[in-house]
């Protein structure tokens, strides 16, 4: 433990929560230790004595920093609420990809519940692959894919979110054949 100099108006202000105004200044050192050369030996060290440990060694973390500054350059998070004007999701161009996926993926094949498994796997990583290659930084996407049996039946599909509606937003597309429909949607959620 180094021996630093306390300044009076901490002490006084210990003092104050503690409760005890009789206690003087030298009593408050030997009940946090500080009079005392090796660590361990007199009392436990108080919760400021504590404090005041770690604010030293916080000043030799400190001095790591800058060492480690001195290697590397760090950069900080830029902060940017909002995506630049050519970095903004594209709805339509979204769509069209998902459509012309849905379109070589299933093409004409026939309808079988073990295969569709597979197929919608594929569906949703082919989309969600296709997403990333576009120019749009900053977004994560969430690709939800579903596949059934074309009977002729309807099927209503609702989703809600919690989300900045100016700057997320989503692209649906659907397809059929004789036998199978399937409905994707892509969520575009910006990064903050």
């Amino acid at each position: 433990m180094s021996n630093h100099k306390i300044p009076d108006n901490i002490m006084d202000t210990v003092l104050e929560r503690r409760g005890s105004k009789s206690l003087t200044k030298t009593d408050w050192k030997k009940s946090t230790g500080k009079n005392s050369r090796a660590r361990g030996t007199g009392s436990k060290l108080s919760i400021h004595a504590q404090a005041r440990e770690r604010s030293m060694s916080s000043d030799l973390d400190s001095m790591d920093m800058m060492k480690s500054l001195k290697r590397g350059v760090k950069y900080e998070n830029t902060f940017r609420l909002e995506p630049k004007d050519d970095e903004l999701f594209s709805c339509s161009k979204m769509e069209k990809a998902m459509l012309q996926i849905m379109e070589e993926v299933i093409g004409d094949s026939p309808y079988d519940s073990v295969t569709c498994n597979t197929l919608v796997h594929t569906l949703s990583n082919q989309i969600k692959d296709r997403a990333k290659i576009f120019p749009w930084k900053r977004y994560r996407f969430i690709v939800h894919v579903i596949l059934g049996q074309n009977t002729n039946t309807s099927i209503k599909v609702g989703s809600r979110c919690i989300w900045d509606e100016h700057r997320d937003t989503f692209a649906s597309a659907s397809y059929e054949n004789k036998t199978i429909f399937a409905m994707a949607t892509c969520f575009a959620v910006y990064l903050d």
